[in-house]
């Protein structure tokens, strides 16, 4: 009973967690670039009788301006819940992802990731995706890579996710995981199924993190 207590509280945490980073991530950028915006159809207001061709080409403007915070949300919106998870899997919308960080950035990723949808449910997928995007996410802003390697690999009775960078590394014990945001979700989702995790760094070597995480049913 004090384990299911544990497990439920630990998922609302997460939810909770989730919830007040997409509150912040929507507050710092597409709604501050909204209201940057409908500063824009303003001054395009003033501009309207007097100087027509300089309206049209802020127009122009808060378009460009408006198509990068649709994208955005999209963005958000993405992260919230991939349509692609639903529809085409786990192995593609983890391949979406990367492609998607690789357009915006100048890491390279190489990656390997076998299929093990037979071996978990819905909801144990999605964890599943949710602990490799941290660690993703996590290399991508604070690493300073120039390359990222992911496997994730199905063995006989469990899979293990690896994920190293080239980046600047950190020493252990210079660092409070506790307050470091990505590690802190994607432990609290590891520990969630059950599963284990190391981190091997240190300064100027990059990081590794390893993570096994046993198959359902599968004790």
């Amino acid at each position: 009973m004090r384990e299911n207590r544990d497990t439920y509280s630990n998922y609302i945490k997460l939810q909770e967690t989730d919830r007040q980073r997409i509150a912040r991530e929507l507050h710092d950028t597409s709604l501050q670039n909204l209201t940057h915006t409908i500063y824009r159809i303003e001054l395009a207001e003033m501009y309207l009788s007097e100087d027509p061709i300089k309206t049209k080409l802020e127009l122009e403007n808060i378009r460009t301006e408006l198509k990068e915070i649709i994208e955005e949300i999209r963005k958000t919106i993405f992260d919230l819940r991939p349509m692609s998870f639903d529809d085409l899997g786990l192995k593609d919308t983890i391949i979406r992802y990367i492609q998607n960080i690789e357009k915006n950035t100048s890491l390279s990723i190489q990656y390997e990731i076998d299929d093990i949808e037979e071996d978990f449910d819905k909801n144990e997928l999605m964890n599943i995706y949710r602990i490799i995007q941290e660690c993703l996410l996590n290399a991508v802003k604070h690493a300073k890579a120039n390359r990222i390697c992911l496997l994730l690999q199905n063995l006989s009775d469990e899979i293990l996710i690896k994920v190293e960078d080239d980046g600047i590394g950190f020493e252990r014990n210079e660092v409070n995981v506790n307050e470091h945001f990505g590690l802190t979700i994607m432990q609290e989702r590891v520990h969630m199924m059950n599963g284990n995790y190391r981190i091997h760094t240190s300064k100027g070597n990059g990081t590794k993190i390893e993570i096994i995480i046993k198959k359902s049913g599968k004790e």
